[in-house]
């Protein structure tokens, strides 16, 4: 059974996933979000995400901690910075 539940919601829908840890949801909105035209690197250490976004010569770096709520919040930012409308929530499942 994965570890999380979380879902994103745009535009077009209401989607609920399933994943086994923070690094994958980070991966898989990062891979969508910035593939086409950015290049990123996300390292994990000390309980941090450190992530690392390079666009045209220019760097940006963030560092959050490892946690559903400080993911989710750095995902609706992101969300923002990107000008789309998505939404996400993050919820450990229960066992």
């Amino acid at each position: 059974m994965k570890k999380y539940v979380w879902a994103w919601a745009d535009d077009d829908g209401n989607y609920i996933n399933e994943a086994e840890s923070l690094s994958e949801i980070l991966d898989d909105v990062l891979d969508y979000y910035l593939s086409d035209y950015k290049q990123f690197e996300v390292t994990e250490r000390d309980g941090q995400f450190l992530i690392q976004i390079e666009m045209n010569e220019q760097s940006s770096q963030y560092k959050i901690e490892v946690s559903p709520d400080a993911l989710g919040n750095f995902l609706n930012q992101l969300a923002t910075i990107e000008n789309r409308c998505d939404k996400f929530t993050i919820q450990p499942r229960s066992l």
